[in-house]
């Protein structure tokens, strides 16, 4: 059952035109929830925004169970490709997982205009140790590992995310991650890292070693205060959603 039955866990899009476009992809066990702000302040400025939701997600825990990392990747390839063909020019931006997806797609096209990552999760704190519980356990209530990571803690009711994490789906987060660390090199798009010093999930060398490894000739790091690992709902999320926006606009206009 959802944590908080107001939200709506399903993708969700803005179309304003053919210019400029952006895909936001989700965490693991999250939804576009996490990015909906954000997709509507990019709306706001004439960006045709899409965010799917990746299979598993958004439903019961047990569906989040029967799903791998390569069903996430495909379903993010497919949704960027979608995209590309909609619009002139095109943003990818990602929070924690799904910014390693965005990472591998970006390493694999080079049409891709500018590059989000908002808590890029290629060095995990909080998952790493469920691979070590014993069977037959299968999921873990989130309460048990402080979930969500957030600042502003009112900021929980905007967030849908699944109340167990399946303990089989967690090693597909771990080999995504190490999967992307030597394809970084290939990424060139304009690239924006966006990391709170608050996050207690992502280890913060997660953040520069995606900026200093990726190829991109264009590329900043933003460091965050007070924000914990949802970037984009925090505490600085008005701040975060101006930079990105303006990343955008000044990244696809080369």
């Amino acid at each position: 059952m959802p944590p908080f039955a107001h939200l709506d866990p399903g993708p969700f899009s803005f179309v304003r035109g053919d210019d400029v476009g952006a895909v936001l992809l989700h965490g693991f066990t999250g939804t576009p929830t996490e990015v909906r702000g954000l997709g509507e302040h990019l709306a706001s400025l004439g960006v045709t925004v899409t965010a799917p939701l990746l299979p598993g997600h958004g439903t019961h825990h047990q569906a989040l169970e029967a799903t791998s990392r390569a069903d996430w990747l495909n379903a993010a390839r497919s949704a960027i490709a979608e995209a590309r063909g909609r619009v002139r020019r095109l943003v990818v931006v990602g929070q924690s997982m799904g910014a390693l997806l965005a990472l591998r797609v970006a390493a694999e096209r080079d049409d891709i205009d500018a590059l989000v990552t908002l808590a890029p999760a290629l060095h995990v704190n909080r998952i790493a140790w469920l691979t070590r519980l014993p069977l037959p356990v299968r999921f873990i209530h989130k309460q048990e590992i402080k979930h969500p990571d957030l600042v502003d803690k009112a900021q929980v009711q905007q967030v849908w995310s699944n109340s167990h994490t399946p303990l089989r789906a967690v090693p597909e987060v771990l080999r995504l991650a190490k999967e992307t660390r030597p394809l970084l090199s290939a990424v060139r798009a304009p690239l924006l890292v966006v990391q709170g010093k608050k996050d207690k999930t992502v280890r913060a060398v997660s953040a520069r070693e995606v900026h200093d490894r990726c190829s991109s000739t264009t590329k900043e790091l933003l460091w965050l205060e007070e924000t914990g690992h949802i970037v984009a709902i925090d505490g600085e999320r008005e701040h975060v959603w101006r930079r990105v926006a303006d990343f955008a606009a000044s990244s696809s206009a080369r």
